[in-house]
């Protein structure tokens, strides 16, 4: 069970961080046209303000990171928590057949 809980926190931080990773990629993804007519820039094209996108993508890392330190804390939590009922439910299973093996126990 530890495993199934490690491996799916394992696929959601990578495909997380792969999500981070491809939107904050500045690279073009158009296909040039080959024509050979000029292309025009777009008017707002540079009036963006492209030095917070670095800053914005290193936070939001910052934050999936501390994200799954979290789910890895409840994920420790909830195996001590199974451990403990594991072994409540094996004390219980000892004591119910300490009390079926001595039913004349309470006669003498």
């Amino acid at each position: 069970m530890k495993a199934k809980y490690l491996a799916t926190l394992a696929a959601v931080v990578t495909l997380s961080f792969g999500a981070l990773i491809g939107c904050s990629s500045e690279t073009n993804t158009s296909t040039p046209s080959t024509d050979g007519a000029a292309t025009e820039a777009s008017p707002a094209a540079g009036t963006a303000d492209t030095t917070s996108q670095p800053a914005e993508a290193d936070k939001a890392a910052q934050d999936a990171d501390k994200a799954a330190d979290k789910a890895v804390d409840a994920a420790q939590d909830a195996d001590k928590a199974a451990d403990a009922a594991k072994d409540a439910a094996q004390d219980a299973s000892a004591a119910s057949t300490d009390a079926t093996a001595k039913p004349d126990a309470s006669k003498q």
